[in-house]
C-alpha cells in the first residue's frame, strides 16, 4: 500500500505520527511538506520526503490553474492509493486535497478553532476577518471533499455543522503521539519541594480572558493554604516581560502566594520531561470559549508521568470529557475556586489517591495516545479499505 502523507514536518506532533506510520509493515510512506526545517525520520529516505514550495500566498494558490496543475503533477508522479492530510498547513495544499481521491483529512485544533470562529481574543480585527471569510471557506471544502475526517473526539457536532456527512467522521485523535519513554517518572526529575505535593500548569496564555481562569486556580492555591496544606506550585508557560507574566504575578503577590508559588520561564520542549515528572498534580487552565473538546498535549504528557489530573470546564464545554469515562480525573467549573481546591486538598492529603490517579492517567495515555497503539490504530484502519472503488467505503 503506497500513502501519501500531506502536512508540515516541522509541527513535532505530525512528525511524531509520521514516525510513528513510517515503521508499519506493508505501508510504503511518501511525504509532502512545505517545511525545510524538520527532525530526520530514520525509517523514510530522503526521496521519500518532497520539500514543496509554492510559488505564492496560500489564498492565491486557491485560484491559480498553474498551481494546481502543478500540484496534481506532483500527485501523479507518486501513484498513491491514498492520501492522509495532516493539518491544512496555512492551507497552502487546498488544491492538492480538494482534487485526489481517496483521501483522508486530520485537522489540527488550531485551523478548526480558527474556522469555527474560537480563535484567540488577541486577535487583530482583519485577521479574524480573513478567518471567517477565506479562511473559513477553505477549511470547509477540505473536510467536506475528503473520504473521512479523523477528528480528535469527541469533536464530531462541530464538523457536522461545517457540512461534514456524519457518516465521514471517525474520533480518534491523532494530535499528538505521545513517547511514553520520555514521559515518564524519572531519576532526574526536577525537585520542586521538599516532601511536598507539588502542582502545576503549563500554558501560553494569549488573550485576556484567560487570566480569569488562572484567578480560579491561584484563589484556590489561596484556600489551600488558609488550610494549612502542605504544597509547592508552579506556573510555566509564561514569556519573560510579558503581560501575562506581570498580571499572574500580581495575583500571587494579591493573594500572598509568593512562597508557595513559582513563576518559570519558557521551557525547552526537550527539557518538558523533566518539568513534568517533577509535578504530583497536573491542573488544566483551558481557553475561555472554545467549542473543541479534547486533551491538549502538554496535559497528555504530564499524565504520561502519571501526574494526577484536574481541568478547568468552560460553560461551551471545553474538557477533555473522554477521560472521565474511567472516572479517573476531576472536572471543575472554571469559576469555582471552592471547589477546585476542594479536590486539590483531597489528593494532597491522601498521597495513595493520589499515586492511584496519577497511575491511571498514564494508562490512559498509553492505551490511547502512546506510538505504538496509535500506530496499531492507523494500521487496522489503512488496511481495512478497499481501493479499487477509488473510495474508502
Amino acid at each position: 500500500m503506497n500513502i501519501l502523507i500531506v502536512g508540515n514536518l516541522e509541527d513535532p506532533s505530525v512528525n511524531d505520527i509520521v514516525k510513528c506510520i513510517s515503521k508499519i509493515d506493508g505501508i510504503s510512506i511518501t511525504v509532502l511538506t512545505d517545511r525545510t526545517e524538520f527532525d530526520p525520520i530514520p525509517a523514510l529516505e530522503s526521496k521519500n520526503i518532497i520539500e514543496y514550495e509554492p510559488q505564492r500566498a496560500w489564498s492565491l494558490n486557491l485560484f491559480d490553474p498553474i498551481e494546481t496543475r502543478r500540484c496534481k503533477n506532483l500527485i501523479n508522479q507518486i501513484d498513491p492509493d491514498i492520501m492522509i492530510t495532516f493539518g491544512a498547513s496555512k492551507l497552502l495544499f487546498t488544491s492538492i486535497v480538494a482534487d485526489f481521491n481517496p483521501s483522508i483529512f486530520i485537522p489540527q485544533y488550531g485551523e478548526t478553532a480558527r474556522a469555527t470562529g474560537d480563535y484567540y481574543k488577541s486577535e487583530g480585527l482583519l485577521r479574524k476577518l480573513r478567518y471567517q471569510t477565506s479562511y473559513k471557506w477553505a477549511f470547509k471544502k477540505l473536510i467536506r471533499h475528503a473520504d473521512e475526517v479523523w477528528v480528535p473526539g469527541p469533536n464530531a457536532p462541530i464538523f457536522e455543522r461545517l457540512g461534514v456527512d456524519s457518516e465521514k467522521i471517525w474520533e480518534v485523535d491523532f494530535t499528538a503521539v505521545i513517547d511514553m519513554d520520555t514521559y515518564s517518572r524519572q531519576n532526574n526529575s526536577v525537585n520542586f519541594g521538599s516532601g511536598s505535593p507539588v502542582i502545576g500548569t503549563f500554558r501560553r496564555p494569549r488573550g485576556k480572558q484567560i487570566l480569569d481562569n488562572y484567578q480560579t486556580f491561584l484563589k484556590s492555591l489561596s484556600i489551600l493554604k488558609s488550610k494549612n496544606v502542605d504544597f509547592h506550585a508552579i506556573i510555566g508557560g509564561l514569556y519573560d516581560n510579558s503581560t501575562h507574566r506581570f498580571e499572574i504575578q500580581n495575583m500571587v503577590d494579591r493573594l500572598e502566594l509568593n512562597s508557595n508559588v513559582k513563576l518559570l520561564e519558557m521551557i525547552k520542549k526537550s527539557e518538558m520531561p523533566q518539568y513534568l515528572s517533577g509535578l504530583d498534580i497536573y491542573v488544566n487552565i483551558p481557553y475561555p470559549n472554545y467549542q473543541l473538546i479534547g486533551i491538549g498535549t502538554t496535559s497528555k504528557e504530564a499524565m504520561a508521568c502519571e501526574c494526577a489530573y484536574i481541568s478547568l470546564e468552560t460553560d461551551t464545554g471545553n474538557n477533555p470529557r473522554e477521560w472521565f469515562i474511567n472516572n479517573s480525573g476531576a472536572l471543575v467549573n472554571e469559576t469555582d475556586s471552592i471547589a477546585l481546591a476542594d479536590k486539590l486538598e483531597t489528593l494532597c492529603k491522601n498521597e495513595s489517591i493520589m499515586r492511584k490517579k496519577g497511575h491511571e492517567a498514564r494508562k490512559l495515555v498509553n492505551d490511547r495516545y502512546s506510538k505504538n497503539n496509535l500506530g496499531n490504530i492507523f494500521e487496522k484502519r489503512v488496511k481495512q479499505y478497499d481501493f479499487s472503488t477509488n473510495n474508502l467505503k
